[in-house]
């Protein structure tokens, strides 16, 4: 259910929790008032008509509410000398709403015929509006004193759109695009160029700037990008990442076996390893990173990838080592055997490919390929190596038995195998986690993962929820710690080697996250 929530900035905390009940289909946009310190909230609802309503919100009370577009609405802003004043801008749209003492907002629409779309908002020093749009262009509205605005000044500050604007404490303005430029402009009512740079193409073009010190006359920012990258500096210096993830899907995650590591994979080609605090190397490959394991040596992680290929990295350094080419299908999950001794590769042809190992995991032969019919989705050794189990995007599972690479017929007599790594999402130790009565809105089991102690089962849904079980987990009444990180399908849940952490990878909003496991006791 839509609704906002206040926090402390300092300890997060909730303050307090709004609009429940009262948003439509979540929400667009908010931003807090300035002339009152922020006492009152604007909220832009993401409804058809895209209702933009004011609230006071330490005491939960609506103070006005309208209707505002049926075409694209990008945000709105407070008016910095006027708390009953807000700006809405968007495609073909910017707009000024003026709250009356009854409720109603009077609209005053500045752009009078139908131009480009507004993707960014900011004031000068004396309340003039300043916004940029989809074709790069810079457009200065004045405040005429009768609560209108007229054009004052318009130029081409960018060759691609412009993502955002912002005023620095000196007055000087920065302005920010899909052109990856940044552009300072002395605001004495002239805004010519003062200074300009560009971001690296692996960076991606600007998104947002922020400044790094509020009141410091400096033009030192932080700066977020289109490719999910935060960079630090200044017009006068070199900017450097502080902050890098995944940009598009994620696909793949994996734990390293001995170490407090994991690596990722997805669909923006790229593979990073990561320690629990920084970026270890990223390595970018030539099509999309569907699967990843690391080699029970530590010496080797190997990535599955979208056209059918694994390929062997250097887990120190990322460096390429080897590809292979397995399947015409893309590869769909991969596991090891304890020794380091045989690669299993699932494809979504729903073959198995069983690969000999040699050298610490830096040279690889077929052995063999297991035909199946339907697209794999996990493969587990078991721990003595002499068996499979795969479960398929149907939520099958199979059983494999690798002396005759061929499928066991009889489920009931691989009940008390023990697994090497339990990843597969069906079997009888894990039956808990399917249809538990405890859960009130349960959903499709996308990821699960035993810990090396044999004591926690974690698993994740298509709702965006993360939960925490004992393990083994076998009655529906189970009890389990639940928490709901994500918007949508969790694609992968892993525990670090010696049970400290929970890594948790998101699918389409690319999160990535970690979780420290601690005693209830």
């Amino acid at each position: 259910m839509a609704h906002i929530r206040i926090w402390d900035v300092f300890n997060l905390t909730t303050l307090t929790i709004i609009g429940v009940n009262d948003v439509d289909n979540g929400v667009g946009a908010l931003a807090f008032s300035r002339q009152n310190e922020g006492s009152y909230l604007m909220v832009m609802d993401d409804s058809i008509d895209h209702v933009l309503s004011m609230w006071d919100w330490k005491h939960e009370r609506v103070l006005g509410r309208t209707t505002t577009y049926t075409r694209e609405v990008n945000g709105g802003k407070f008016h910095p000398h006027d708390d009953n004043v807000i700006i809405t801008y968007g495609r073909a749209h910017l707009t000024a709403w003026r709250r009356r003492k009854d409720g109603m907002f009077q609209k005053n629409e500045l752009m009078k015929t139908i131009g480009d779309n507004i993707l960014c908002l900011e004031f000068d020093e004396d309340g003039d509006v300043i916004a940029g749009d989809s074709s790069g262009a810079i457009s200065v509205w004045t405040d005429s004193g009768d609560g209108s605005f007229r054009l004052y000044k318009e130029f081409q500050a960018h060759q691609r759109g412009i993502n955002s604007l912002l005023v620095l404490a000196d007055g000087t303005l920065l302005s920010g695009g899909n052109d990856r430029y940044i552009k300072a402009w002395r605001n004495v009512k002239q805004y010519k160029l003062m200074a300009t740079t560009m971001l690296p193409d692996t960076t991606g073009g600007v998104r947002t700037l922020c400044p790094q010190r509020i009141t410091a006359e400096d033009s030192s920012v932080f700066v977020g990008t289109t490719r999910n990258i935060i960079v630090e500096g200044s017009l006068y210096r070199r900017f450097a990442i502080t902050v890098q993830g995944h940009y598009k899907s994620l696909l793949a995650l994996a734990t390293d076996p001995d170490f407090a590591s994991f690596a990722t994979g997805g669909e923006d080609k790229a593979v990073c390893k990561w320690t629990m605090h920084r970026l270890q190397w990223r390595a970018q490959i030539e099509t999309d990173c569907t699967a990843l394991a690391f080699h029970p040596s530590d010496l080797v992680v190997v990535a599955g990838t979208q056209d059918g290929h694994i390929i062997a990295l250097n887990a120190d350094t990322g460096m390429h080592i080897t590809t292979i080419n397995v399947s015409k299908s893309p590869v769909s999950c991969m596991s090891y055997n304890k020794e380091g001794t045989q690669l299993a590769v699932g494809s979504k042809d729903g073959n198995i490919y069983l690969y000999s190992v040699t050298s610490s995991g830096f040279v690889y032969k077929r052995r063999n390929v297991m035909r199946g019919n339907d697209m794999l989705r996990n493969v587990d050794f078991s721990h003595d190596g002499r068996y499979l189990q795969s479960d398929t995007d149907d939520y099958d599972l199979l059983y494999w038995y690798i002396a005759n690479f061929e499928q066991e017929k009889l489920p009931s007599t691989m009940r008390d195998v023990r697994w090497s790594r339990l990843t597969c999402t069906l079997g009888y130790s894990i039956n808990g986690i399917w249809n538990n009565i405890n859960q009130r809105l349960p959903g499709l089991i996308t990821s699960s993962h035993v810990s090396s102690s044999n004591k926690l089962l974690s698993a994740a849904d298509d709702e965006g929820y993360v939960r925490l079980f004992r393990y083994p987990c076998i009655s529906p009444k189970a009890d389990y710690h639940e928490i709901k990180p994500y918007t949508g399908r969790v694609t992968s849940v892993r525990f670090l080697y010696d049970d400290s952490f929970l890594i948790t990878a998101g699918g389409i909003d690319a999160a990535l996250m970690q979780w420290m496991v601690v005693s209830n006791r």
